[in-house]
């Protein structure tokens, strides 16, 4: 323990905005006591880099002791016990100074002195702390997300004792969230988080200290805009199997449909039926172990696709919104559909490739011109106008998918 006075009796850092590290000091007790006792009851770094320390008073602590706190051997804060206690309990962990230059990660020693005044030399007690990690909170702890809410689980089921959850915190900034959980029940806690990976963390005890958990949330879709005209569709795609976000919780709107993918699209929407792919494969470009084998080969089986001149299907390649066309008027089995003599597109004429199918998609209303009368044949199909595709197509009843 390096007792700062000792070095520089008059040392002091003036406290500045945090941006890294945070202190809470919580619990005066009883101030007259026999007893005194100062410890660290609790102490843990985010995976966002926010430092949470908890010191207990004992109840020997009055009005007259002197605090000093010591972040690997820089003071961060003194005072008037009570007054830093009070102090620090008003401020938000993100407004209260560590006085480093760097944060105050998992490895650092926090210290703190308890002194009967302020310029006596030596401490009444002293204490010291590593800094680890927060509590897991495997088994304790879950969170979902859908737009801007998260739904944040606390399960004491398997608890004998009332928990209550204090210092909820949404991307290290207090939430004002709160909650008490009884002895064998779950509880849940509503917070607002943003459209991104977001950071929750928790303070739970049932009396001080409190134990921190930090957990991970993103909504689902949370890279599908609000305000999209195709986030109906997506969730559409997603509640009925047809996709599911990734691990990252993101859908991928704007990125291309791949032809291998498509494949998968157009198997899923047929409700995944029962098939045994070939030991060889059909295409000379695809492996058997290829991500998606099944779903391509399936798709050839059922007529919907076969290889080209060169044996060859370019699973890697972006589906066209022409091909899009024929895939989708083959999966629904090619109905008779008489093409019109006058194309409904300003850029499709009547003799071009996949013509028919181009223009059975405008009759069944799973597609329409745009505002120029323009159908875009060449361009590639995004992953959120598939998802627009498939969800107009079943509600036009020609997926094997019913409507959802």
């Amino acid at each position: 323990m390096i007792h700062t006075r000792m070095l520089n009796r008059y040392a002091r850092v003036v406290p500045v905005t945090l941006v890294s590290a945070a202190l809470v000091v919580v619990g005066a007790g009883a101030s007259h006591a026999d007893s005194l006792d100062v410890s660290l009851r609790q102490h843990c770094v985010t995976p966002s880099g926010l430092t949470q320390v908890t010191i207990g008073y004992g109840p020997g602590v009055t009005d007259a002791d002197y605090l000093e706190v010591v972040i690997d051997s820089q003071i961060v804060m003194d005072g008037p016990a009570v007054q830093v206690q009070a102090l620090m309990a008003e401020l938000p962990l993100s407004e209260l100074s560590s006085g480093l230059n760097s944060p105050a990660a998992a490895g650092s020693v926090v210290e703190v002195a308890l002194f009967p005044d302020e310029v006596s030399p030596d401490p009444l007690a002293v204490a010291s702390v590593t800094v680890g990690t927060c509590g897991d909170p495997a088994g304790l702890i879950s969170a979902t997300a859908t737009g801007t809410t998260a739904v944040i689980t606390v399960d004491n089921s398997g608890g004998a004792q009332q928990l209550n959850v204090q210092n909820v915190l949404v991307n290290d900034a207090y939430s004002g969230a709160s909650a008490a959980v009884p002895a064998h029940t779950t509880a849940t806690i509503n917070v607002t988080v943003a459209r991104a990976v977001n950071t929750v963390t928790l303070g739970i005890g049932n009396f001080a200290p409190l134990t921190y958990y930090t957990v991970s949330v993103a909504p689902l879709l949370w890279d599908v805009d609000l305000a999209s005209p195709f986030l109906g569709d997506v969730q559409w795609l997603v509640d009925q199997g047809i996709t599911k976000p990734g691990a990252d919780g993101k859908y991928g709107p704007a990125g291309p449909v791949q032809r291998a993918a498509m494949a998968a699209f157009l198997y899923r929407s047929a409700g995944s039926p029962v098939y045994t792919a070939p030991t060889a494969s059909p295409f000379t470009d695809v492996a058997t172990a290829d991500a998606f084998y099944k779903e391509m080969c399936w798709l050839a089986d059922q007529g919907i696709t076969k290889p080209g001149a060169d044996g060859k299907f370019g699973p890697s390649g972006t589906v066209s919104r022409e091909a899009m066309s024929a895939f989708l008027y083959r999966f629904a089995g090619s109905p008779a559909f008489t093409a019109p003599t006058t194309s409904p597109f300003a850029d499709v004429s009547t003799d071009a490739t996949f013509y028919q199918e181009m223009a059975w998609l405008s009759d069944e209303a799973i597609t329409k011109p745009g505002a120029d009368h323009k159908f875009g044949p060449t361009g590639s199909v995004s992953r959120e106008a598939m998802a627009a595709f498939l969800h107009r197509a079943s509600t036009a009843g020609v997926l094997g998918k019913p409507v959802g």
